[in-house]
């Protein structure tokens, strides 16, 4: 673990006691292609679908579970059936890929009222997005999404519509959210180790991607970066809309398409899940 965020860690992973509600995003078109063409198998090649949107079945699963959630919140239902304490939620994470702005969007205000109170932060962040495999994993401009989804906080993507997720040339790491006291992050052995050139990893032929993949080293440091940042949060009780490689190497745990799991802060992995 990079040293700031173990320092950190140490006094701050004490402090609160968040209770997170995971949510893993509705399938997607490109799940539905993965379905039938394995990435970085034999004869695979990458399509051109750039921040992949949620398919027909993706958006019935969401409308679907947010039916069955409301159905719990009616005053004769069974409390104990309640999988998310919607009056307690104080803050929503969301990742910037349109899918799990989708999602949230269908899960939680498909209908009015919305489960979640208006009044309740909810904060975009970029280091809940994905690791960069493929097309699909990049995203879009702040202005775009702000357009699409104008119930959320962008303010923590670039303004001038630069990208937030991995490129050659920016690794958007995270270490903006991670100061270390008395020294200079970005001189660490960990950054500069993310920093180095790029190297296909993938499996298959370089060509057969339309975009750079995000390095191991570079995920993993995003993740101890956002897992400061999940811990050092004031609210008690955050429902986070992200990713299966994300969640995964978080908590540890593989999530389906909607799944919600909830996981208690001294749960969270301190060394993240990576696969290669």
């Amino acid at each position: 673990m990079h040293s700031c965020v173990r320092r950190f860690l140490s006094t701050a992973c004490h402090k609160y006691e968040q209770t997170f509600y995971f949510i893993r995003h509705g399938t997607t078109e490109m799940n539905e292609i993965l379905k039938t063409m394995e990435w970085g198998t034999d004869g695979f090649t990458d399509v051109a679908l750039w921040d992949t949107r949620l398919s027909a079945a993706g958006l019935s699963q969401t409308i679907e579970l947010h039916e069955t959630w409301r159905k719990q919140c009616l005053p004769e239902a069974d409390a104990a059936l309640r999988v998310i304490p919607w009056d307690k939620i104080d803050l929503v994470l969301c990742s910037p890929l349109s899918r799990a702005l989708q999602t949230y969007t269908s899960l939680v205000q498909h209908a009015m009222p919305p489960l979640i109170d208006d009044q309740v932060p909810k904060v975009v962040h970029p280091l809940l997005r994905e690791r960069l495999y493929l097309a699909s994993d990049t995203g879009s401009g702040r202005s775009v999404l702000e357009s699409n989804f104008p119930h959320f906080n962008f303010s923590l993507l670039p303004k001038d519509d630069s990208a937030w997720w991995y490129t050659i040339d920016n690794n958007n790491v995270g270490t903006e959210f991670a100061t270390e006291e008395g020294g200079d992050v970005n001189n660490s052995k960990e950054i500069k180790n993310a920093n180095t050139s790029y190297e296909e990893w993938r499996p298959g032929h370089p060509s057969s991607y339309l975009c750079p993949g995000e390095p191991g080293s570079v995920f993993k440091l995003r993740l101890e970066y956002l897992r400061r940042v999940l811990l050092t949060r004031p609210e008690r009780h955050i429902l986070v809309v992200a990713h299966w490689g994300v969640l995964r190497g978080l908590t540890g745990h593989d999530f389906r398409n909607c799944e919600v799991k909830i996981v208690k802060a001294d749960a969270l992995l301190e060394e993240s899940i990576i696969d290669s």
